[in-house]
């Protein structure tokens, strides 16, 4: 399973709380206040047996896989988004702080 995550929430358990009608850049300008954390999708992936076996070189997908040899925490496969990074010119930490204001999920 290939999923997404949202580099900016760092490693926090955090996902953006549900909205039927969400749209990113109307919930926020930056369009960073989106989806979920690698360590939230990982605990939500783990509960239903896939485990976390790569990251993608830019920061954007998590690869999953139910039955793996080797599985790999949040903590060590973490990435920023490098694209992301690249045209907003910032990074992670920065982005956290635009939006750690807004509501989020904690996913235990």
């Amino acid at each position: 399973m290939i999923v997404e995550y949202n580099a900016s929430l760092g490693l926090r358990p955090l996902t953006v709380p549900y909205d039927r009608t969400f749209e990113r850049h109307a919930k926020h300008p930056s369009g960073w206040y989106h989806g979920a954390s690698i360590t939230a999708l990982h605990a939500l992936c783990a509960r239903s047996g896939y485990r976390l076996v790569a990251v993608s070189d830019s920061g954007i997908n998590l690869f999953f896989m139910r039955d793996a040899a080797r599985s790999l925490e949040p903590s060590e496969a973490y990435r920023e988004n490098q694209l992301r990074n690249g045209w907003s010119n910032t990074t992670a930490p920065q982005q956290w702080q635009t939006i750690c204001d807004l509501p989020f999920v904690t996913v235990a």
